[in-house]
């Protein structure tokens, strides 16, 4: 039984269901840090939910390209310990629940229709995204109406109208955010096993890997990933000098430094000479742990030092605690991710 609930919990990547947590970020963007812990709640479920069967259904749907993997044929599908039926079934049972949980916490034609609106788009993707160019677009939109999910079912009446300038800002941030994270970082970190299986990905069409293991960015792609990443730092920074809300001299401080460090993790990612699975592995983290501290820190004008805390703890605690329970280790990367 125990040896069941681990696979269960490596097949949905819950060490990363603390992160990123979108729902609740835009809840905040409406309430600050006035929200209660029985919003909280909810929201928390429905994104934990969220990660634990678009996970499984991606691997559902990645099984012929992962199983060729050196990396990825240690997924749980691929090596047995889990079945694709097992998968499939698993991904609808708990999306059914995360439809429950909207259904009961936030009644309403608007809630409900965001939610499936990102399961349509999170679906689509797992299906076609290794077929087309270009797919990214619908995970960081399913992304971006996820930070509109938290907006709407905070506001009075789900009443769209009412939704902040500063969720919009949050929304364009999530999506450039996300598509840099999908199309790039996760396009290199699958580049050889995608180009083995002749998939279509962005990263696959602008970067080339040879025989040696030698990396060739194009021009083009380095410039679109680096214009993206200074986009949405720009992003990040409107709201105090566009909007001109209130901030701190620390809060500043702190974002300059996690903006270079996000720019320099995302030049050096692009720079990269040789293809080393787990070394770009590691180097992604760094790039996404710098951004996503980035964001939070963005946020404490209006969440507060005490959310800010619990969020971060959050995080941490569900990392350390799941890795534990699969891995017996508190540090330790997932085998395949």
């Amino acid at each position: 039984m125990m040896r069941t609930i681990r696979n269960y919990l490596e097949l949905c990547r819950i060490q990363f269901a603390g992160f990123g947590i979108l729902c609740v970020i835009g809840a905040m963007t409406v309430v600050g840090e006035r929200l209660t812990f029985a919003e909280f709640v909810p929201l928390f479920a429905v994104h934990v939910l969220t990660i634990a069967w678009s996970f499984a259904h991606n691997d559902y749907c990645d099984f012929e390209v992962d199983r060729l993997g050196e990396d990825l044929s240690r997924r749980v599908i691929v090596r047995g310990d889990i079945s694709r039926s097992s998968a499939l079934v698993f991904a609808i049972v708990v999306f059914s629940l995360s439809t429950v949980v909207t259904l009961v916490s936030w009644p309403g034609f608007l809630p409900v229709g965001l939610l499936i609106g990102i399961a349509v788009l999170i679906i689509s993707y797992n299906i076609i995204s290794k077929r087309f160019l270009g797919t990214d677009v619908l995970f960081a939109t399913a992304g971006m109406l996820f930070v509109l999910l938290g907006a709407v079912s905070i506001i009075p009446n789900h009443d769209a109208g009412l939704i902040p300038t500063l969720t919009w800002i949050v929304v364009a941030i999530t999506f450039l955010d996300l598509l840099n994270f999908n199309a790039v970082l996760g396009g290199f970190k699958d580049l050889v096993s995608d180009q083995a299986q002749g998939c279509k990905t962005l990263a696959g069409k602008f970067v080339q890997v040879d025989d040696q293991g030698s990396i060739i960015v194009s021009a083009g792609f380095k410039v679109a990933t680096m214009f993206g990443t200074l986009m949405m730092i720009a992003l990040v920074f409107s709201p105090f000098i566009v909007l001109q809300y209130p901030s701190q001299v620390w809060q500043i401080g702190a974002m300059l430094v996690l903006s270079t460090m996000t720019i320099f993790y995302s030049w050096k990612f692009v720079s990269v000479r040789r293809f080393n699975r787990e070394a770009i592995g590691e180097l992604a983290g760094k790039r996404e742990f710098a951004s996503n501290l980035l964001r939070l820190t963005m946020f404490v004008s209006w969440i507060g030092i005490h959310w800010t805390m619990y969020l971060m703890g959050i995080g941490a605690a569900i990392l350390v605690l799941s890795n534990v329970a699969i891995y017996g280790h508190p540090f330790r990367t997932p085998s395949a991710y």
